[in-house]
């Protein structure tokens, strides 16, 4: 590295200047890891494409594993509670987007907001 600076992985350079950021080292010693990483993402992880794309490229294929076999799990457990003898379908996929998704229905507001249709039948 000394005698010909050209011959450095560009990863190992990123790793330095990542660990010369003292605004890095003093949030990883006052949060948790988890929320030091959710305070860091979009600040660290967007800038570290733009800036340091290899150490950035490397760092996902290491994390995305964890998180997306996450998914695949509780995607798997979703579909096994919905594909029953009594709800035998083929399509599925509307059903498992309403089971995986993260956003709780407000059904009080969704009744509130229902008007009342009177069926009106003539009989000859």
């Amino acid at each position: 590295m000394t005698r010909n600076p050209f011959l450095v992985d560009v990863s190992q350079e990123e790793f330095v200047e990542m660990k010369a950021d003292s605004t890095m080292k003093v949030d990883l010693h006052l949060l948790t890891l988890e929320k030091f990483w959710i305070k860091r993402f979009e600040k660290f992880w967007i800038k570290r494409f733009l800036v340091n794309p290899k150490v950035a490229s490397l760092a996902l294929k290491i994390l995305i594993p964890f998180s997306s076999t996450y998914l695949c799990e509780t995607g798997f457990s979703a579909l096994v509670l919905i594909k029953t003898k009594q709800q035998n379908r083929l399509a599925v996929d509307s059903d498992l987007t309403t089971a995986l998704a993260k956003t709780e229905p407000r059904i009080d507001h969704m009744v509130q907001s229902v008007q009342v249709q009177v069926l009106m039948r003539y009989y000859n």
